[in-house]
């Protein structure tokens, strides 16, 4: 890929995007900036799709000063973060334990009119799952039911570990019992 990408002699957007995209999966952080660099000096224009391919592969690298900063500056040049970009910063704030700031986003996500998905409302149970904050993950598990988000086992196996972990053991139990297809698997196994 890269060899094709030296052959064309005024790279498009598109083709920068899918360049940038995959050194972000493969974890080359520092050749996808290259990229993004020579794209904002010699253009075409960083678009939507190219802040949200650079954070996305920062927030996975854990690399959030970085990505804070393009969401910062995508704003300033009046490109405004649509909900996959909200959810990639909510995605490595979590996992890089920043549950506040992740909560904050979160917040702020929804108070601009966008609807966080399943995938970012997962992202925050288990973020507040890992920090021990259950309350917050409960909440966010029951608006998720309340507005029909359609959620899986996994939800309901971080919040039994969760309470499990937090020393909860009636609340792990009644998590477990809500799970229709637990029951399902398990209770013919504990006969």
């Amino acid at each position: 890929a890269e060899q094709l990408f030296k052959e064309v002699k005024r790279p498009d957007e598109v083709i920068y995007n899918m360049m940038m995209n995959g050194y972000g999966k493969a974890g080359q952080m520092a050749k996808a900036e290259q990229l993004f660099d020579e794209m904002k000096q010699n253009g075409p224009r960083p678009n939507e799709v190219t802040y949200s391919t650079m954070i996305d592969g920062y927030a996975k690298a854990g690399q959030m000063t970085k990505a804070e900063q393009l969401f910062d500056e995508m704003q300033q040049k009046r490109i405004w973060p649509n909900e996959m970009i909200y959810s990639s910063m909510i995605h490595g704030y979590a996992k890089t334990g920043q549950m506040e700031t992740a909560e904050a986003l979160f917040e702020g996500m929804k108070q601009k009119g966008l609807c966080p998905d399943a995938v970012t409302y997962t992202t925050m149970i288990v973020g507040f799952a890992k920090a021990g904050r259950m309350n917050n993950a409960k909440e966010l598990f029951d608006e998720m039911e309340r507005k029909k988000i359609p959620h899986n086992d996994i939800l309901y196996s971080v919040l039994i570990d969760g309470y499990l972990a937090t020393g909860h053991i009636e609340m792990a139990k009644t998590i477990f019992k809500a799970s229709p297809s637990f029951r399902e698997r398990v209770e013919p196994v504990l006969g």
